[in-house]
Order: structure tokens, then C-alpha cells, then sequence
């Protein structure tokens, strides 16, 4: 399969993908997770993604993931939210 798209974008024939010849084996390939992520967008389902659909997933991220609550993301936040807990440091015993 691999083989058939690198014929099919080779668009100059001489075996190799330029940029544009391979950005058209990623479109291609990458297609069913672009839709997806539209679709998730497009919570209303009405085709199409409006800004305020294409903010929402962004929008409050910092305050909700924020543990420490200290205004800002960081590590120790990451920690938390995987772990329910900051990472300890090993001691240097």
C-alpha cells in the first residue's frame, strides 16, 4: 500500500516525493484523523466549526489543570493531574 501512494504522488515520476508530491500522501493518509477531530469540533453537528466551537477546548484549560493553583501550568501540574500527586524527588542518601 506504502508503495502504490509513493507511485500515485510521484507526480515527476522520477521515484522520489518532493514536499508537495508528500503532502499529498499525508493528506491522504492523515484524512480519517482530520475529520475526526472536526467532527469533535463541530459539537453543534451542523458541518461546519465556528469560532467559538474551535475555542472551547482550549478555553479555562489553565484553571482546570491548574493544581497548585497559582495561576500557571507547570510540571508539578502534569504530576498532579497523572498522578494525583507532586513528584517526589529520591532522596541522596
Amino acid at each position: 500500500m506504502r508503495n502504490d501512494r509513493h507511485g500515485v504522488y510521484d507526480a515527476d515520476g522520477d521515484g522520489n516525493l518532493s514536499l508537495e508530491e508528500f503532502a499529498g500522501v499525508w493528506h491522504e493518509t492523515t484524512r480519517p484523523l482530520t475529520v475526526r477531530a472536526f467532527q469533535m469540533l463541530d459539537t453543534d453537528g451542523n458541518a461546519v466549526i465556528a469560532r467559538s466551537e474551535y475555542d472551547r477546548p482550549l478555553a479555562n484549560i489553565v484553571k482546570r489543570l491548574d493544581r497548585n493553583d497559582d495561576g500557571a501550568l507547570s510540571m508539578s501540574d502534569r504530576w498532579r493531574h497523572r498522578y494525583g500527586h507532586e513528584k517526589r524527588e529520591k532522596d541522596d542518601d
